[in-house]
């Protein structure tokens, strides 16, 4: 196939293909130029940017368009939304001693010869891989975390996994849930650290549950369940659990000397006391009344 580019660069693409349409500006000269629209917002052609799998591609850093050289950045545009995918550009002038070790490698995706750009698209492919692979496991522990049911893996997340060979912690968990529902058995597939995971929210919220109830009932929270709570939260080791306090054996019993022991419910249930009440000793209120007038 004939291309018009006048100028440009090689790269090389280490992951998956790309295929888009970019647009430019075309010359007055070209065919299909419309002079009649004002600033010539409607006169513009498209560039095939067509990255193969694993390939070199040429990209034009100058265009002819009509009788004119255009020049456009799209050597520039493919390093900045592509580089960082495993596009890498072939600049013999690049000296990789002055690239900065602070910075990610996704900032320089160019190299000086055939063998390190192949070799750094490869990795910055990789990295980029487990860059999505990673976040979709975060989401999936935040999600579970608080208590919600994770999202499983969609669209090129789906192909990231695969190709990491990693599963999809959430997948394997819903899984679970409906084989749960339907009462058949776990599935054996389930990931041990998912099953742990799942464990250790469970615990982790019969402890806060704990917590809550106490307070709610207006009784004073044990320190140590508060210590179980902040050691799971932090992912510390599992704490032993609070010991009930002990009860004394006689508990609710009033002993007296020389009298036999008694509960303190079977002591107000009596009918029959030993001793007589005020009113009857003193008289009611009207014989108070009158002895103290007699005394004055």
């Amino acid at each position: 196939m004939e291309h018009n580019y006048a100028n440009g660069y090689r790269f090389y693409n280490g992951g998956e293909k790309i295929d888009e349409q970019w647009p430019f500006s075309i010359s007055p000269t070209s065919a299909g130029f419309n002079p009649e629209d004002g600033q010539g917002a409607h006169s513009i052609g498209k560039f095939n940017f067509i990255a193969p799998k694993r390939s070199w591609l040429f990209v034009p850093s100058e265009i002819q368009s009509g009788n004119e050289i255009l020049r456009v950045n799209f050597p520039e545009d493919t390093r900045r939304k592509y580089g960082r995918r495993g596009i890498v550009m072939l600049d013999p002038r690049h000296d990789p001693a002055t690239e900065d070790p602070d910075k990610p490698l996704e900032t320089y995706p160019l190299a000086p010869t055939e063998d390190l750009v192949i070799e750094r698209a490869g990795i910055l492919w990789d990295l980029f891989l487990d860059g999505i692979c990673s976040a979709h496991f975060e989401d999936v522990q935040n999600a579970m975390s608080q208590g919600n049911r994770p999202r499983a893996a969609s669209g090129f997340t789906i192909h990231a996994l695969k190709l990491k060979g990693y599963r999809d912690p959430a997948a394997e968990y819903l899984q679970g849930m409906r084989e749960g529902r339907n009462g058949s058995s776990p599935s054996q597939g389930t990931s041990p650290e998912l099953l742990g995971m799942v464990r250790a929210m469970q615990e982790q919220n019969q402890l806060m549950m704990s917590v809550v109830l106490a307070i709610a009932s207006g009784q004073k929270v044990d320190p140590e369940l508060l210590k179980a709570v902040a050691n799971r939260g932090n992912g510390g080791p599992k704490p032993e659990p609070p010991k009930p306090p002990v009860v004394p054996e006689n508990a609710g019993v009033m002993e007296v000397d020389g009298t036999p022991k008694t509960s303190l419910e079977e002591r107000i249930s009596r009918r029959e006391v030993g001793y007589e009440t005020a009113p009857a000793r003193v008289g009611g209120r009207q014989e108070r009344a009158k002895a103290a007038v007699k005394e004055l």
